[in-house]
């Protein structure tokens, strides 16, 4: 069932830290976007919005408590720490067509906010693994060397364990599609995670198992793992759930606990152990 030793950092858009499934193994966490401690009451601070759900629904895979409410993580005694690397905002785009510019929700992030979660996760928090179900779209050496320095200086010199979501694309069709992770799935120190159906298959758009996707799991050499992509019961904000969660993202947290799981039988584990023995 986990250990409360072994601390999961869940780096994305904020968690409900008052949901009741998740608020007995939250640790106080951190708000990158505002470089300020966790706020105590509300999801995602001053910029809460319901768009801002993602990070907690990663939550509830790993660490939803077993208290006969909802469901139950699989790593339910580990404890979580949340912290915000991004936020949902309006901005104004025109539409083609017509061409008239309506408002949009839009998920803004940084480089510099994201390098500065994954310090407060490894530094100050003592994160053992840190969950990464969110996209860097563009190559970035900052972000690469900072996640090469956690990799082997986290945990004590052990090396923390970053374990990241290989990416989703959109289409509207059926055609095949992409065969290259996201950048930070890339990463040779990371564990890099691809979805999968019911019937163990890849996700790609379409009809599965009875289950519809609108994604396709990116593939490539990096890859490193796949774990559950489609219909994901889990946390939802405003203490609610959803079953309906799925992707790369929620294929992401099915690991990051089998990873708190194997710590919590052995804590002495390296990074390149842990990674080994998930993808081995």
């Amino acid at each position: 069932t986990g250990h409360p030793n072994v601390k999961i950092a869940i780096v994305d858009v904020g968690v409900d830290i008052s949901h009741p499934d998740l608020i007995d193994n939250l640790l106080e966490g951190y708000d990158a976007v505002n470089d300020t401690a966790y706020p105590s009451i509300v999801c995602c601070g001053e910029y809460e919005n319901i768009h801002d759900w993602h990070g907690t629904c990663c939550a509830g895979i790993v660490g939803a408590v077993n208290n006969n409410i909802g469901i139950i993580g699989i790593a339910h005694t580990s404890k979580i720490i949340p912290i915000r690397e991004s936020h949902h905002v309006q901005m104004y785009f025109k539409d083609l067509p017509p061409d008239n510019p309506t408002l949009h929700w839009i998920e803004k992030s940084s480089t510099f906010w994201i390098v500065d979660a994954f310090n407060h996760a490894c530094y100050e928090d003592s994160a053992d693994i840190i969950n990464c179900s969110f996209a860097v779209l563009a190559p970035s050496n900052v972000i690469e060397n900072k996640v090469t320095e956690i990799c082997e200086q986290g945990r004590n010199g052990k090396g923390c364990i970053v374990i990241a979501g290989a990416g989703n694309t959109y289409i509207e069709n059926s055609i095949p599609i992409w065969d290259t992770l996201g950048y930070l799935s890339r990463h040779p120190s990371v564990i890099s995670v691809g979805s999968i159906t019911p019937c163990g298959k890849r996700v790609i758009y379409g009809e599965h198992c009875d289950f519809k996707s609108t994604y396709n799991s990116c593939y490539g050499d990096s890859l490193d793992v796949v774990a559950p992509g489609i219909h994901i019961p889990t946390t939802m904000i405003e203490g609610g759930y959803t079953d309906n969660f799925a992707g790369t993202s929620s294929a992401t947290p099915h690991v990051s606990g089998v990873a708190a799981l194997i710590l919590s039988v052995n804590p002495c584990l390296t990074r390149e152990e842990v990674k080994y023995i998930i993808s081995a």
